[in-house]
């Protein structure tokens, strides 16, 4: 694909009207083949493959227990020591505090702002938020077949494998 193909393309996405949150996929396979395919009208796309949204929807004890776990083994592998080491390179405590959940917390933590027991605690607790906010965000969509993870089956059915 040349340079000008690429921006042809990414014209033909980025012209429309439309926001950007209520769009189609915009992303392309890993070969470079576009997901959409022009449909002979500059706004209008169609879908170049028959696609299926499947979310995941784990219990809420489920989805806890996982980012309890995610965040231990973060910590355990050296978040802490990633954070001191980039503001000893630079990374100002304003910026990491602007960078998301996690660096904030570090960067209070690593100015003694509060404890390791709390900045975990407070972790935990902001990224269950964020992952609730989410669920939520991609509850909106009606393209999305929602299933339990327990109900492999019924997804294996409805993608006919």
């Amino acid at each position: 694909m040349t340079p000008d193909d690429q921006e042809a393309r990414h014209e033909l996405v980025h012209d429309s009207t439309e926001s950007s949150a209520d769009s189609p996929c915009t992303n392309q396979a890993v070969q470079g083949e576009p997901l959409y395919k022009p449909s002979g009208t500059r706004r209008a796309l169609v879908p170049k493959y028959n696609h299926i949204f499947i979310g995941i929807k784990p219990s809420q004890e489920d989805l806890r227990s996982r980012i309890r776990t995610r965040l231990k083994k973060r910590l355990e592998h050296g978040m802490i020591a990633e954070a001191r080491r980039l503001h000893r390179k630079g990374l100002s405590w304003k910026r990491m505090d602007e960078l998301g959940l996690e660096y904030r917390y570090l960067a209070k933590y690593l100015q003694e702002k509060m404890s390791k027991e709390e900045m975990v605690e407070r972790l935990n607790t902001e990224i269950w938020h964020y992952a609730k906010r989410q669920m939520t965000w991609f509850k909106r969509d009606k393209h999305i077949h929602w299933f339990e993870p327990k109900y492999k089956t019924k997804i294996y059915r409805m993608l006919k494998i």
